[in-house]
């Protein structure tokens, strides 16, 4: 299948061909009211803040198993794995997010 580096690509071409659309055009097609471009980064948004939550909800688990592992150094070893796994998803969370709003205010808007 895909290795991390060409998932961690796709997305990032993925996300900047569908920010960058309206560059090309994209900026009148509209569906009701809302213009494509505002319903991809409305999605795009939702769907970086689900993320941020399980990551949180992950933070969360990982600190209840740490607390309830006691003195069994395997069940602490995976709950600090838990933990560092969802801060990084944090972390990430928050760049991409980042990401998505400058390019968002670089191509989108004037």
């Amino acid at each position: 299948m895909f290795r991390k580096k060409e998932i961690l690509f796709i997305t990032i071409t993925s996300t900047f061909l569908l920010l960058a659309y309206p560059v090309f055009g994209a900026s009148s097609f509209s569906i009701g009211d809302k213009l494509v471009v505002d319903i991809l980064n409305d999605l795009i948004g939702f769907i970086l803040s689900i993320i941020g939550k399980i990551a949180l909800l992950m933070l969360v688990v990982g600190g209840i198993y740490y607390i309830v592992s006691g003195s069994n150094p395997d069940g602490q070893l995976k709950a600090k794995k838990l933990i560092t796994y969802a801060i990084l998803g944090i972390i990430l969370t928050l760049i991409s997010f980042a990401i998505v709003e400058l390019m968002d205010k670089f191509f989108v808007q004037p």
